[in-house]
Parts: structure tokens; C-alpha cells; sequence
């Protein structure tokens, strides 16, 4: 076997260990986000089927709050975060639940 031979088939077994090693690595990272998820899983049903059951009126009564109760304040700043909108303040937050179909959009 040549010089450049055997340095080839150096790099092809190094390539292959790297990408063994990379693909191991990769299926039990994967393994654990699969078991995660089926944790969280039903959690994340049970609160969309809980935002399901929110009333329109539920809604009209909380944004029409001068100032809302922390719970509610903390509540409604977790969601806005979670959406994507970082204004967190009681404007935001009534403008976001007077959105047509904010409870769909929350769900999804």
C-alpha cells in the first residue's frame, strides 16, 4: 500500500469513527427528548383543553380590570412571552386578549 493509500484510508476510518461517535451521540439525545416530551406531552393537552373552556366573557372581565390581581398579571406575561411578544405591560396584555381568536391562537 502506498503512503497516500494507507493516509486515506486513515482519514476515511477517522471520518467514520467521528461520525459513528456524532450519530450515538445524536440517537441518545434524541432517546431523551422522545421520553421528555412523553412526559410533557399530556400537560400540554390538559392546559390547551383548560384554554378551550375559557369563556368570552371570562376574557371581557379581565381586560376590563383597571389593574389585574399579580396571579392573572403573571399568568398573562408568561403567555405574551411565550407568543413572542415581549411588551408585558397591562396595555399589551388587553390589547392581546382582545385579539379575534386569541384562544386558538394561544392553543396552536
Amino acid at each position: 500500500m502506498t503512503k497516500v493509500c494507507k493516509v486515506i484510508s486513515a482519514l476515511d476510518i477517522s471520518q467514520f469513527s467521528l461520525y459513528t461517535q456524532n450519530y450515538t451521540s445524536l440517537f441518545f439525545r434524541k432517546k431523551a427528548i422522545d421520553l421528555e416530551l412523553a412526559e410533557i406531552e399530556p400537560l400540554i393537552q390538559e392546559a390547551s383543553a383548560a384554554v378551550g373552556n375559557i369563556k368570552p366573557e371570562s376574557l371581557s372581565e379581565i381586560r376590563s380590570l383597571r389593574a389585574p390581581p399579580d396571579i392573572i398579571r403573571d399568568i398573562l406575561e408568561g403567555v405574551l412571552r411565550l407568543m413572542g411578544i415581549l411588551d408585558t405591560s397591562w396595555n399589551s396584555m388587553k390589547t392581546f386578549l382582545a385579539k379575534r381568536g386569541v384562544k386558538e391562537e394561544i392553543r396552536y
